[in-house]
């Protein structure tokens, strides 16, 4: 079957570096779904802090996960990779 894949490598406490593969897509440039499994499993296994620098080919993003709700916020750039157009009529067949 098909999988979304992602590798992680831990630079330091403060930092990781990841990429994703996408099933249907391959290579993403990011993937905030990834990053925040990333970021929670790294700092679960005290890998790195619970405020995290997440390195990816697309830019960087930064992961908290607040101990106080166990909430993770993500925050960083986002840039618009394309425009389409879809009739819902072809959603129906």
């Amino acid at each position: 079957e098909r999988a979304n894949i992602s590798l992680a490598r831990v630079l330091d406490q403060d930092n990781v570096k990841i990429i994703v593969w996408e099933r249907g897509v391959g290579l993403t440039k990011a993937c905030g779904t990834a990053a925040c499994a990333v970021a929670a499993a790294g700092a679960r296994k005290d890998l790195f802090a619970r405020k995290v620098k997440v390195h990816l080919p697309g830019g960087e993003l930064i992961l908290e996960w607040r101990e106080s709700d166990d909430h993770i916020l993500m925050s960083g750039p986002w840039a618009l990779d394309g425009e389409g157009e879809i009739s819902l009529l072809q959603l129906q067949s």
